[in-house]
């Protein structure tokens, strides 16, 4: 399986708008996109998910905390790089009980998506 980027939002309108922003975002134009709508269905396909891949993580959905799946996530796939959307700021501290390369506040903007993106290079060129 190839690398890919994941969308986990439960806001259909947010999640497009990732993706329109991914498209001005190369390398990572070129790759897959996949989308959840909410927490459980992004559990069920863990086992899928490919070394290298980026989540793109809400942190409020309506079934539970991101940051809670994301902790479910990494013990499974520990070379996930995440990167946390949120319009809530009070949770910048509480992302730092998992590893990740960026947190971003909604609306997101094109250059942060891009800086964030190059972080998960950073992150996983040290991690092989």
């Amino acid at each position: 399986m190839s690398q890919s980027i994941l969308i986990c939002d439960d806001n259909l309108l947010q999640s497009e708008y990732l993706g329109q922003l991914l498209k001005e975002c190369p390398p990572w134009n070129q790759w897959p996109i996949l989308r959840f709508s909410s927490i459980q269905t992004l559990l069920e396909y863990r086992e899928k998910i490919s070394a290298g891949s980026i989540l793109l993580m809400d942190i409020c959905l309506k079934d539970g905390n991101g940051i809670d799946a994301v902790a479910k996530l990494q013990t499974f796939c520990p070379h996930l790089s995440v990167i946390y959307i949120t319009g809530e700021i009070t949770y910048c501290s509480d992302v730092y009980e998992t590893a990740h390369c960026g947190f971003l506040v909604k609306p997101v903007s094109l250059l942060k998506l891009q800086q964030a993106l190059r972080r998960t290079q950073k992150n996983n060129s040290s991690s092989q």
